[in-house]
């Protein structure tokens, strides 16, 4: 496969409303697009947050166009080779990734393992007041979706009356995923377990603890009646070999744009699942593009989890075809499933690199 072009754009992003996690806010964010085109007039589209130089972006594709003999090994050992970050890495490899698989004439799903066809995700209540997140709650819940995630992490009184709270106005309506986002100590993340075993209404727990206490989240997990998470705690291989080591989890969210792209993603992912841990595949802040992407990674690899919820948060969309919500289907076309004319280009600001 030889590289005979590459487009990149940015895109500013409004939420609806803002959205909180224990140690961040968000009201809005921008995100950089490309697209790739080889020999054959295909396309590859992919999407990272702009959280890197968009010089070096342009620095690495024009360095990968020389090669005419481009393979997907040959791209991940360049990317080793390159000093570059994991948002770098995740842009080029996704595209690159969306390509092959339209050049095989495959949905990407499939060319990534297609062990499932669709995936039901969960939708996300970031923090606000406890009566603003139970409204939001009770509206999701209303709408019929079947699994909630709450985001916790404020604090073990304030978290322990918004816990009793949704049980209280909720119970048997919808599953709850918890994601306290590393916002609890060991002793604080006990004394919520007792009560979250007497509720029986949390189906998962998402990063309890500080990413890099591993030990204190193997002891939280032996103790555990329902299933632990880890998030930020994994952001390579080398971070999935020492939740191994330390079996710290029964599940991890692999994060596709935070590992440094499908590549690396799958790597987590097989080691994940020979030994018996189950996945979540997450999102950040994405539009529909990125969605895409990591829902095929999803369904490729067959997850119990996901939350790819990001997209319906966004008051303008980039792209004029919808993605199913809650159960998430990709689209059964080649690649991602989407082409140059599925794109909203007038929200779109394209990038020249001089």
């Amino acid at each position: 496969m030889k590289i005979t072009g590459f487009k990149l754009f940015t895109y500013n992003v409004k939420l609806e409303k803002p959205f909180r996690i224990s140690y961040a806010e968000f009201i809005e964010y921008r995100n950089i697009i490309l697209i790739v085109y080889d020999e054959k007039g295909n396309i590859g589209i992919s999407e990272v947050e702009e959280e890197t130089e968009i010089r070096k972006i342009h620095s690495v594709l024009k360095r990968i166009s020389k090669e005419s003999k481009l393979t997907l090994h040959k791209v991940n050992y360049l990317m080793y080779k390159s000093d570059i970050d994991n948002i770098t890495k995740c842009l080029i490899t996704n595209a690159l990734f969306d390509i092959y698989a339209r050049r095989e004439g495959l949905p990407l799903y499939v060319y990534l393992g297609e062990k499932l066809d669709e995936i039901l995700s969960d939708i996300t209540v970031g923090l606000d007041t406890p009566e603003e997140m139970l409204k939001e709650i009770e509206y999701y819940a209303n709408l019929g979706y079947e699994v909630i995630k709450v985001k916790v992490g404020r604090g073990l009184s304030w978290d322990l009356n918004l816990i009793e709270k949704i049980h209280d106005r909720v119970r048997g309506k919808v599953r709850i995923r918890l994601d306290a986002n590393q916002g609890w100590s060991f002793k604080e993340a006990k004394t919520i377990l007792e009560t979250l075993h007497k509720l029986g209404m949390v189906e998962l727990i998402e990063q309890p603890l500080r990413k890099d206490k591993l030990d204190e989240l193997k002891k939280l997990r032996e103790i555990s009646k329902i299933p632990i998470a880890v998030d930020e705690s994994v952001r390579s291989i080398e971070d999935m070999v020492n939740v191994v080591k330390y079996e710290a989890a029964d599940v991890v969210n692999i994060k596709v744009h935070r590992v440094g792209g499908l590549y690396e993603a799958l790597s987590i992912a097989y080691l994940a699942l020979k030994h018996n841990f189950n996945i979540m595949v997450g999102c950040s802040l994405e539009t529909d593009i990125g969605i895409l992407h990591d829902l095929a990674f999803a369904c490729g690899v067959g997850a119990k989890y996901a939350d790819l919820d990001s997209d319906v948060l966004n008051k303008v969309h980039i792209l004029k075809v919808r993605i199913p919500f809650p159960m998430r289907k990709p689209l059964d076309k080649p690649g991602i499933g989407i082409t140059e004319k599925d794109i909203n280009w007038h929200v779109l600001n394209e990038v020249e690199v001089k």
